[in-house]
């Protein structure tokens, strides 16, 4: 039997059937997965200064940047150092800057700012910081590291991901974002690019005010990959404990040290722009906590 011939509006109703089955049939193979914002099912590869947004809950939200893999002097030249001294300070803080290559084989995700008081609260239920007056999107401080251990756990617990704090190489990596000067600005720091007692510049940068306080995070100019406040506003833990550099190159350093006190980087308000350089390193015991000191956290991806 002769089939009629549909008429054309019909035909046209009849060919978006048979494509809409088609796409039902096989549509979920064809089209990307979505990212639901849980890094154990976003199956993207992320790119370099890629951000994700993660939901802490109460509308607080934290956003990390994408830190791709790579290889980077860590460390200062002999030059940095002598200029340090130069500006005050004894060489002798400054010796375990040895140079050497660092490659860190994986990405991983870094806080695009330091953890703020909002955030800490909403995590933990209350707030430590002994600068309250500059408001909950300045900086949590006054915490240990034992405390950012504590804050780390409640969150891997409620969010499903593995955060931490990052490893010493990987927070000077971040920092540099592909720069080898004192600083991502370069070699040069005044007050009008971060938080330090600004009446201590470096190098050419024009002395300043020393604001004598915490500031809410993300108020100065970020570096090449997005991260605010690397240098100055308050120190960052890291998870490493102390130690002596190698000589050599190493590879995804682990920094299990040698002593018993924790490292933390990147400056704070109270002191000069000497101890806001990529290079400069501190430590502390554990359970110290201070108004000038908090972190940022790490987000290493699920394999």
């Amino acid at each position: 039997m002769n089939a009629k011939p549909l008429g054309k509006g019909k035909a046209e109703k009849a060919m978006k059937w048979a494509v809409d089955a088609v796409v039902g049939l096989f549509g979920g193979w064809l089209r990307k997965p979505e990212s639901s914002g849980d890094s154990r099912v976003d199956t993207s590869t992320p790119q370099a200064v890629d951000t994700k947004t993660v939901d802490l809950g109460g509308g607080v939200k934290l956003e990390l940047v994408w830190c791709p893999p790579g290889t980077f002097t860590m460390g200062s030249s002999m030059a940095e150092r002598r200029a340090a001294v130069a500006a005050g300070g004894k060489m002798r803080h400054y010796e375990g800057e040895t140079q050497h290559k660092v490659t860190l084989t994986k990405g991983f995700w870094l806080g695009k700012y330091e953890v703020t008081q909002r955030q800490w609260q909403s995590v933990m239920g209350k707030n430590p910081s002994g600068v309250k007056s500059a408001g909950l999107d300045a900086p949590v401080e006054n915490v240990s590291w034992e405390d950012c251990q504590e804050f780390v756990k409640k969150l891997n617990a409620s969010a499903g991901h593995e955060y931490r704090l990052p490893t010493e190489a990987e927070w000077e990596y971040a920092c540099r974002a592909g720069t080898a000067t004192a600083f991502h600005y370069g070699d040069d720091l005044d007050s009008s690019q971060a938080n330090f007692d600004g009446t201590f510049p470096r190098g050419s940068g024009r002395k300043g005010e020393f604001l004598e306080t915490t500031v809410k995070v993300g108020s100065f100019r970020p570096n090449a990959w997005g991260l605010y406040d690397m240098h100055g506003n308050v120190y960052e833990w890291c998870q490493d404990l102390y130690g002596d550099y190698p000589s050599g190159a190493v590879t995804a350093p682990a920094g299990k040290g040698t002593s018993s006190r924790p490292v933390f980087r990147g400056g704070c308000w109270r002191h000069g722009a000497t101890r806001c350089r990529s290079a400069d390193r501190g430590r502390d015991f554990p359970w110290r906590s201070y108004n000038c000191l908090g972190f940022r956290v790490a987000l290493a991806p699920v394999r």
